[in-house]
């Protein structure tokens, strides 16, 4: 090669370095989310409800209320990168729900759906990631009560609390 000569990179080589500037563009994109605290939930939710899954399809799933006055279609969670559902939609799981109204369609609250409290037998189960740790704690440690446990067969993280006190205390700060 010559000195001072100017070489012009071929098409081809344009399309791969475009390509190469878009995918670091796109990978340097970080998802950041916060769940939603019990107290933000109960003080800030349209309604909420506990029912029965009965049906699903690819985007709802329907409950029949506990109260038998009706059912309810809820859109579904989507999983995504910072959070996923504790197990797949499946007819018979049992949960109360913290809902928001958009668009005349009910939404579970927060990103991370920690506004679906599963229900098995009399307890409710609420994820560890709506509970705020105190200040003074280190980052690692856990409160105290916190548990895993299984719930249709997949491991939930959080606590366990009977569903009739829980709702009594939820109607309480409403």
């Amino acid at each position: 090669m010559e000195l001072g000569r100017t070489v012009h990179p071929s098409n081809e080589m344009k399309q791969i370095i475009l390509s190469i500037y878009l995918l670091i563009l796109f990978l340097k994109v970080e998802a950041k989310y916060a769940a939603y605290s019990i107290e933000h939930m109960v003080l800030t939710c349209d309604t909420f409800l506990i029912g029965q899954i009965v049906t699903h399809d690819a985007e709802t799933f329907t409950i029949a209320l506990d109260d038998s006055s009706g059912h309810v279609r809820i859109q579904k969670f989507k999983n995504w990168t910072c959070a996923h559902r504790y197990a797949e939609y499946e007819i018979g799981q049992k949960a109360l729900f913290f809902l928001e109204k958009r668009d005349r369609k009910f939404y579970v609250m927060s990103g991370g759906n920690e506004g679906e409290l599963p229900i098995v037998g009399d307890s409710l189960y609420l994820s560890s990631l709506s509970v705020y740790y105190p200040f003074d704690l280190d980052v690692g440690q856990e409160l105290t009560g916190s548990k895993t446990t299984l719930i249709s067969g997949k491991r939930f993280h959080g606590y366990d609390f009977r569903t009739r006190h829980f709702v009594e205390t939820i109607r309480t700060f409403r």
